[in-house]
């Protein structure tokens, strides 16, 4: 019995076991592939990764690198158009507009602004072709400039230069004014260029450098309006074209010989104004000096005459050491006359020499031809230490003296004027 009893309770302890031994197999096969499932795990990676594919930044970057390409950052930007003052005139004016429009529109300065003499100013276009026309505040025509269509800078006067003021009170306009150094052959080119015209009732300021000029003006239909010739220009001028010819302003209200005018002198050079003498061209001395008393002009200031008697005067100014600073013939009517200027300097010739000059020539070293005489026809520089005093624009120069039968006394080349000038000294 009791052995019965011993193997039924082995039996029973058997089965127990084996139950106990599969039901952890179970728990094996069902717990462990939840843990540990590999493809649950990389499906869930997945996303995250296309999230971040390169391809998607690649194409994010480029419309951003187009839209900062140079081209259409400078098409849209336009260009700047620059007026540079070198006169001794304000501007108060300056049109700008496109070439293909008819009326000039605005002023682009406004009421209050104004170009000094000196000075510059910046105008910012958009795109396009545009025309320019600079004038001073009396309305006058400075300078003018057509079709720019990309960075430019508009000059007013130039170094060295003075103003020839031409008013048009003929009924015609002025479609060609050629004005020409008396010493060439031919008429050059026309000073109004190819599009501009001096209207009827207009004035236009021409710059040029000191000299004897030939002028010819001609209507739009190349009829000649008025010649004249062997003009001595030398000072600020002025001169109109009326029905009967070109006169210089106050004659054609005057008698044939001319009445009795004024003189004005402005110095804009470094040196004081001493001695103006005024003569009568047929005179054969100077005479007394017309400032007097100690009086002098100095630098900046002008000077106004009282009036000089009817009839043709030579003038001459001349420093507190009695250099030569400019001179006049055959004036008889209104005249201003200008020493100095902004970009000019000064070129002083000493001479020492046992022999009066006749003629002196200065030119850029870079020139074929010696260009005009700047004594001009009547003046000299006497022998034994005589000065004179010229205005010139800075530069390489050579420089050329002759007596009075056209014989080289000296010759100098590749000479360099700055802005301070220099002395020249001839000696024998």
């Amino acid at each position: 019995m009791k052995n019965r009893l011993w193997w039924l309770v082995v039996g029973l302890l058997i089965f127990s076991l084996a139950c106990s031994t599969i039901t952890k197999k179970g728990k094996d096969v069902t717990e462990v592939p939840p843990a540990e499932e590999p493809t649950v795990a990389v499906a869930t990676k997945e996303p995250a990764v296309e999230t971040e594919e390169p391809t998607v930044v690649v194409v994010t970057k480029e419309p951003a690198v187009e839209t900062e390409e140079p081209p259409v950052f400078e098409e849209d930007e336009g260009f700047t158009i620059q007026v540079a003052n070198q006169s001794d005139y304000g501007i108060c004016y300056v049109f700008i507009s496109p070439s293909e429009s008819d009326d000039w529109g605005e002023d682009w300065l406004g009421s209050e602004e104004k170009i000094g003499p000196g000075d510059t100013r910046d105008f910012e276009v958009p795109v396009g072709t545009y025309d320019v026309k600079v004038s001073n505040c009396e309305f006058e025509t400075l300078t003018t400039a057509w079709e720019i269509a990309a960075a430019e800078a508009v000059e007013v006067g130039g170094n060295g230069r003075i103003a020839f003021v031409l008013s048009n009170s003929n009924e015609a306009d002025i479609c060609y004014a050629q004005i020409s150094p008396s010493s060439l052959d031919s008429w050059g080119e026309d000073a109004l260029g190819a599009k501009e015209i001096l209207a009827a009732g207009n004035s236009r300021v021409f710059f040029l450098i000191p000299g004897t000029y030939d002028i010819l003006l001609s209507a739009c239909d190349e009829q000649s309006l008025a010649e004249e010739y062997e003009l001595e220009i030398t000072g600020d001028t002025a001169w109109t074209l009326t029905d009967d010819g070109l006169v210089q302003d106050g004659q054609k209200n005057m008698a044939d010989d001319g009445g009795p005018f004024y003189l004005e002198v402005e110095n804009f050079s470094d040196y004081d104004v001493c001695y103006i003498y005024i003569s009568s061209t047929d005179a054969e001395e100077w005479g007394e000096d017309w400032l007097g008393d100690g009086q002098t002009i100095t630098s900046g200031e002008s000077w106004h005459s009282e009036y000089i008697p009817a009839g043709p005067h030579d003038i001459k100014l001349e420093t507190c050491a009695g250099a030569v600073l400019a001179t006049a013939w055959e004036v008889k009517l209104d005249t201003t006359m200008t020493i100095g200027g902004y970009g000019q300097a000064p070129l002083e010739i000493i001479n020492e020499s046992s022999t009066e000059i006749c003629y002196a020539y200065f030119s850029f070293s870079s020139a074929d031809e010696w260009g005009m005489d700047w004594m001009g026809q009547y003046e000299t520089i006497p022998a034994n230490g005589s000065t004179r005093i010229f205005y010139v624009e800075p530069g390489i120069y050579d420089l050329l003296v002759q007596d009075c039968d056209s014989n080289d006394l000296v010759a100098e080349t590749e000479i360099a004027i700055d802005a301070d000038g220099t002395t020249w000294t001839i000696s024998d």
